[in-house]
């Protein structure tokens, strides 16, 4: 008889897909592989990488992979069903440490490393002391590359008074999921445009409030349902 497989991680929420890389990271997945995939190739990648690596194996065979020092795998991706149909997800596979053939089949990076950081749509996952513990957190924030950006952004529109400018810019800071790490950096942003705008008042005070840093709670899953593999899995390589 054929044994039943766990449903695959594909999440409907980007924040969700976030938070749950996190969750694993902190478990100990912290070797990957990663790339983005077309909805209708992704059933049969995640049935080849659960023939390969076991990604989908129930908690009875990871603990018993653990005790054999072998790698437990896990898949996951971010699907919104309302994007166009050719449009590709991110999807990312992580491991723990241990015997695997992965090592053998893929290129595969380390999270913990500066130089490979998980990296999705200008955030990155990586850790960070937190307050009253010896251990730090694994959480979001904005590459360096981007928040350069940001701050030279916020710099010039408070330079030039541009109160709209400076709004909106704010404002597309402020949708951004609010995980610890992003929390600090626009902080950050706020205090230096406030700072820049209080020098700036030769002609009159210049009134500007600053929205409220969000924060991302507790989400719970929310699971985006595959279409049946149209094919079986080939050999690694056969996409």
């Amino acid at each position: 008889m054929k044994k039943k497989r766990q449903t695959p991680k594909i999440y409907e929420y980007k924040s969700v897909f976030m938070q749950r890389v996190a969750d694993y990271a902190r478990s100990g997945h912290v070797f990957y592989i990663a790339q983005y995939v077309k909805l209708d190739v992704m059933p049969r990648l995640v049935e080849h990488f659960d023939w390969l690596y076991h990604c989908q194996a129930d908690r009875y065979e990871r603990s018993c992979a653990k005790e054999k020092g072998m790698a437990n795998a896990v898949f996951m991706s971010y699907v919104k069903p309302s994007m166009p149909s050719d449009t590709g997800h991110p999807w990312i596979l992580m491991f723990t440490s241990g015997k695997s053939i992965v090592y053998e089949y893929e290129k595969v990076f380390d999270a913990r490393n500066k130089y490979q950081r998980i990296i999705l749509h200008d955030l990155e996952l990586v850790q960070l002391p937190r307050t009253g513990s010896a251990n730090p957190v694994w959480t979001w924030r904005f590459t360096e590359e981007k928040y350069r950006s940001i701050r030279s952004r916020i710099v010039t529109l408070a330079k030039a008074k541009s109160l709209d400018g400076l709004h909106a810019e704010i404002e597309a800071l402020s949708k951004t999921p609010g995980f610890s790490g992003v929390r600090q950096q626009i902080k950050k942003i706020h205090q230096l445009a406030r700072s820049l705008l209080k020098h700036r008042q030769s002609d009159g005070p210049i009134a500007y409030r600053f929205p409220p840093v969000r924060y991302v709670q507790r989400l719970p899953d929310t699971l985006v349902k595959l279409p049946a593999a149209k094919r079986k899995p080939k050999p690694h390589g056969a996409y």
